[in-house]
């Protein structure tokens, strides 16, 4: 039961018990953010604590065959069977990379994790390689370890919300900590040093799963504000895939031997998932581009027009002017500032639902009349005033447009308690639309709207 190596006395089964414990600790913690989580974050931390929990199985087992001698034929199975699953679940929590994954992209990665766990299996396994610590296998376990670091750290670095970000991170530390265990049990003791049985150099394992229950700890009773809350670039969504498509071929190359055909089908097998889930993934990213193309649309959009009437607002109009002042052959600019008549007391008579359908009638005028000037603006500046802006439009032309939108709103016939809604216009017209600021523009429109208001309203002012 006990194995002296050098001065120190190692029990093998209580190394083992305790690495179970400290690996429950993880479990634990790991539940407890499934549980707070929802979705497919959800799962993914079941996935992550159920490996944690086939691990700590895998070296309860180990435990109890150092106990039970006859037991040591089905413990080598067992424990090579838990391995593999535990390895597998911690692929699949890893690659199981989009928060709102399709359902086929699972299917997928799940099929990956699931050939990885046979042909680990089949690898250790194999006729003539039973030996589960023989160097081959030793050297193995670390590099797949290396592969789960690498794995977990390229999802972390692409981190999808602030969420996903927390579960990749904690991830990448175990991760991290368990290849270094695994290098120092496996690489060092075992290959280096030629132990055959528990050393010294197995224990920091117990000490890094401790540690990493406390980081987890940490995690879990505070806010994470310094997290990522970006999109990841496809590239890295299309590394975590490869990863474990390259995980599955070098196992599928290591079994050829003894099986050929299971070998080459598996690696066949592999390369095919992977390609499918590399074409459903681009699916994915090119209706997420279009999607955000959209929605930087309408926020565009929204920037930029007024909600209520559907024309443009100031920032619009400014844009609009530069557009125009960009042109070298543009001649004459007019600006028409609108102000309607009574609208106050078409809010207090008739109530603010009724303002609201005064002002989108007089919109619909605006833009009705605006359809048949080229690169023509119509913007609500706020309130009831709005503005026009007219390019290649002389003062006679200017006139004519701003007498044809007074006359229309007269028509409407729109009351304000006893008063009917008129409109009041201002106007100005530059030679050039490079040759007068906006607001410079803008000051003689408003100039010429407030002497139409002193002149008695329901009239068009120009100010030349």
């Amino acid at each position: 039961m006990f194995a002296l190596r050098g001065d120190l006395l190692v029990a093998d089964e209580i190394d083992y018990f305790i690495y179970a414990l400290t690996l429950g600790l993880g479990v634990a913690v790991s539940i407890a953010f499934a549980r707070r989580e929802a979705g497919l974050l959800r799962l993914r931390w079941w996935l992550f604590a159920s490996s944690m929990l086939v691990f700590s199985l895998h070296f309860l087992i180990g435990c109890i065959s150092e106990l039970a001698g006859n037991f040591q034929e089905y413990a080598a199975f067992l424990e090579a069977l838990t391995s593999a699953i535990s390895s597998a679940l911690l692929l699949l929590a890893a690659s199981l990379f989009f928060s709102h994954s399709s359902k086929p992209m699972v299917a997928f990665d799940m099929l990956m994790a699931s050939l990885f766990c046979i042909l680990r299996f089949a690898v250790i396994f194999a006729p003539g390689e039973k030996d589960f610590f023989a160097a081959n296998h030793l050297q193995m376990s670390v590099a797949l370890h290396f592969l789960y670091f690498v794995t977990s750290m390229t999802a972390y670095l692409g981190a999808a919300s602030r969420s996903e970000a927390r579960f990749l991170r904690l991830m990448t530390i175990y991760c991290a900590l368990q290849f270094v265990g695994v290098f120092m049990a496996n690489t060092v003791s075992y290959v280096w040093l030629h132990y055959e049985r528990a050393s010294i150099w197995d224990t920091p394992e117990i000490f890094f799963n401790m540690a990493f229950a406390l980081v987890a700890v940490r995690s879990y009773n505070r806010a994470d504000l310094n997290l990522p809350d970006v999109r990841p670039s496809s590239f890295v969504r299309n590394l975590l895939p490869s990863f474990l498509t390259l995980g599955n071929i070098a196992l599928g190359l290591c079994i050829v031997g003894p099986y050929p055909r299971a070998g080459v089908l598996a690696i066949l097998f592999a390369v095919l998932c992977f390609a499918l889930r590399t074409a459903l993934l681009q699916g994915h990213v090119a209706r997420e581009r279009d999607l955000l193309r959209e929605a930087n649309r309408r926020l565009e959009q929204l920037v930029t027009s007024d909600p209520l009437t559907g024309t443009g607002n100031r920032r619009s109009l400014a844009s609009a002017l530069e557009e125009l002042s960009r042109e070298e052959d543009s001649q004459f600019l007019s600006l028409i500032l609108v102000d309607a008549d009574h609208f106050k007391r078409a809010n207090d008579f008739h109530g603010h639902q009724y303002g609201d359908q005064v002002l989108v009638a007089i919109s619909n005028v605006l833009l009705s009349v605006l359809e048949g000037v080229p690169d023509g603006h119509c913007a609500r500046l706020g309130g009831d005033e709005f503005a026009l802006l007219l390019p290649n439009c002389d003062i006679e032309a200017t006139l004519t447009f701003a007498e044809n939108i007074r006359r229309r709103v007269k028509d409407l016939a729109m009351k304000a308690g006893d008063e009917t809604i008129s409109i009041s216009l201002g106007a100005t017209v530059s030679p050039s639309a490079a040759k007068l600021p906006f607001e410079s523009l803008m000051s003689r429109a408003d100039e010429a709207l407030y002497r139409a208001k002193t002149l008695g309203r329901d009239r068009a002012e120009l100010l030349a």
